[in-house]
């Protein structure tokens, strides 16, 4: 399955090599036998959307989880004049997906179209590496930036 998986990222991508289709031994070559498999498994036939940029994430952070009742207990945390607070979100309506974030105290957000292709969860982990990106470009150094999402699988 990683194969087949790596082919595909390859081959969207333009880096699957054309190769010969039979090897030295007269025998089918792994790329062959890729190619036939993928055909055969269904989910290697779905169209997929266009790789976008690529997001430099390569910062530290802490994750914290807080219960329903903890939220209900203290509510929303109030911001000190070095934090910031950027709020996630991705979803998808009628066959169509997008996510945002929203930094309040920069006024800092944007709302981001991710076509019929892409799932909630890829929305979500979009919006959250897209708000780190640009929260990178701004003047946010020293400050601390709390990232609130509400996707359980994206932060753990």
């Amino acid at each position: 399955m990683i194969a087949l998986n790596t082919q595909k990222r390859l081959t969207l991508s333009g880096g699957w090599l054309q190769w010969r289709e039979i090897g030295a031994l007269n025998t089918p070559t792994h790329r062959k036998l890729l190619d036939l498999w993928s055909r055969e498994i269904g989910i290697f036939n779905f169209p997929c959307d266009p790789e976008v940029e690529k997001l430099n994430v390569l910062k530290s952070f802490e994750t914290v989880v807080k219960s329903k009742r903890e939220w209900d207990e203290k509510g929303m945390p109030v911001a000190n004049p070095n934090e910031l607070f950027c709020f996630t979100d991705g979803s998808g309506i009628d066959g169509t997906h997008g996510t945002a974030f929203h930094v309040p105290q920069i006024s800092l957000d944007e709302i981001i179209p991710l076509g019929s292709y892409a799932l909630v969860p890829q929305a979500e982990t979009v919006a959250l590496l897209r708000a780190a990106d640009r929260l990178m470009g701004q003047s946010v150094k020293n400050q601390a930036i709390h990232f609130y999402v509400d996707c359980f699988g994206l932060i753990h």
